[in-house]
């Protein structure tokens, strides 16, 4: 089943002035990050390679380096922000405890937020 980002509304008014090739090239990136931390933090893995997590922090990084030559768009950064704070506690992580990860942060959002519906967790 593919995957469909959301574009908020902001972006998207930020995005009609970019090139075609600026915006294929962050699209790229994007999914190029999404599948390295799929392969690497995938819990059917016993014993994950450890070029997986490298990969995961240098697409994360590549990202980071097409956003700021970009001109740092609020759209883009918060989002990258949360990423790289996201892959930075997951990798913290037991390997025993990342697959239970999504569960326990939508947990911590809401506990933090006082959110009752996971659709309007903000973390």
């Amino acid at each position: 089943m593919p995957v469909v980002p959301v574009v908020p509304a902001e972006f998207t008014a930020w995005a009609d002035g970019r090139s075609a090739q600026q915006l294929s090239e962050l699209g790229s990136r994007s999914q190029l990050l999404c599948a390295s931390a799929l392969l690497y933090f995938n819990p059917q893995e016993r014993e994950p390679d450890p070029r997986g997590l490298t990969a995961v922090f240098y697409h994360l990084q590549s990202l980071d380096t097409t956003i700021v030559q970009l001109g740092q768009p609020a759209a883009l950064v918060q989002p990258l922000r949360v990423m790289q704070r996201v892959f930075s506690e997951l990798d913290g992580l037991p390997r025993s405890q990342r697959q239970r990860y999504p569960q326990r942060r939508a947990r911590r959002c809401r506990r933090s937020t006082g959110a009752s519906n996971r659709a309007s967790i903000p973390c």
